[in-house]
Formats: C-alpha cells, structure tokens, sequence
C-alpha cells in the first residue's frame, strides 16, 4: 500500500467517525402552530383557482386547507396508490345532488 492511498483511507475514516456524533435518527416533533414544508422553490400563490398558481401552491393549499369532496385511491398492478378521478369521496361534504348541469 503506497502512503498516499493510506493516508487517504485513514482521512475518510476519521472524517465519519467525527461526523457520526451529529447524526442522529429523525424524532417525531411535538404539535406545533408551524407548517414546515420544503420544496425546490415556494408557493407563488395561495388561492388554486388563481392563474398561474404553481405546483408548491397546490402543495401548499392541499396541505392547509379543508375540501369537500375529494378523489378516492386505486391500486396499480405494483401495488401503488393513485387518485381515482372517476371517484368522488365526500371530506367536508356530507351529501351532494349531481343534476344535469349542476351540483347541490
């Protein structure tokens, strides 16, 4: 082993072993008034009917505000949850009437 290499393998080591005492395992956080979110780049827009509202504010919306009704969940063949648009679940709703061009 040339000394380089070694010299280099032992700087790895100690660097780790250094690093190893601030890393700890995530905790749940207590109930807080706080919403934290973290995204590549903010909401430009609260309101999502508002034009130009980008993804960060429906993440934002779906997060912070209640709906009335929502999609239900389908399973694909591999066993992951996607929105079935063709489902309407109530959230705040308690009932709806679907006429023939409007909804109560």
């Amino acid at each position: 082993m040339k000394r380089r290499e070694f010299l280099k393998g032992t700087a790895a080591v100690t660097a780790g072993v250094a690093a190893s005492a601030y890393i700890r395992p995530a905790r749940a956080q207590a109930r807080k008034e706080t919403l934290l979110t973290i995204s590549e780049s903010g909401p430009n827009n609260l309101d999502i009917m508002g034009v130009g509202t980008n993804r960060p504010g429906y993440e934002a919306s779906w997060n912070t505000h209640d709906r009335l009704v929502t999609f239900g969940v389908t399973q694909d063949a591999g066993g992951n949850d996607h929105y079935d648009y063709t489902k309407i679940e109530p959230e705040l709703a308690e009932s709806w009437d679907l006429g023939d061009s409007s909804a109560t």
